[in-house]
């Protein structure tokens, strides 16, 4: 095997494992919509539970009832009604999985396959071209133009990864 063969190989490798990585990010992301909406309103929900006022924010309602001695806050999030406590409960729990999307499926966080390759320029390429390699996600081939002055073994090793890729 030639030397030429093992860096295109790995290259395939690590650009393989860079759509691997960037394909369930992407995945991932389309999941936690709903989270991303339920962190987007919760200070306002939590302003007006604390205000004994009721607030209509879409997926997201304050309802407040109002007793003899005392009032009775619920939130209704996505059609289930909660206590306060619930929805601050719901709230951690989305705050967490955001941040855990945002420190492993940052953009550099997804290119650290490409990293490994340890050549500038399919890392650079990859770079440059990220929101292309995104297209693959969805199930379409991205029409990649590379420079007149991209080495041949990056190429091949670029293209080798995109059909090694399996979702």
């Amino acid at each position: 095997m030639s030397s030429t063969n093992v860096v295109v190989d790995v290259i395939a490798d690590g650009v393989a494992d860079f759509l691997r990585r960037l394909c369930d990010c992407e995945r991932k992301r389309g999941e936690l919509g709903d989270r991303y909406a339920l962190v987007s309103v919760a200070d306002e929900v939590i302003r007006a539970a604390n205000d004994g006022r009721s607030i209509d924010l879409g997926n997201v309602r304050v309802e407040v009832a109002k007793r003899l001695f005392r009032r009775i806050v619920t939130v209704r999030f996505m059609g289930r009604s909660m206590t306060v406590d619930e929805f601050l409960v719901e709230v951690s729990k989305a705050r967490s999985a955001l941040a855990w999307y945002e420190n492993d499926c940052s953009s550099e966080a997804v290119l650290e396959p490409i990293y490994r390759t340890d050549d500038r320029p399919t890392i650079e390429y990859v770079r440059a071209n990220y929101d292309a390699f995104k297209t693959i996600c969805a199930g379409s081939i991205p029409d990649l133009a590379y420079p007149p002055d991209f080495p041949a073994y990056a190429k091949m090793g670029i293209e080798q990864g995109i059909r090694k890729y399996s979702p």
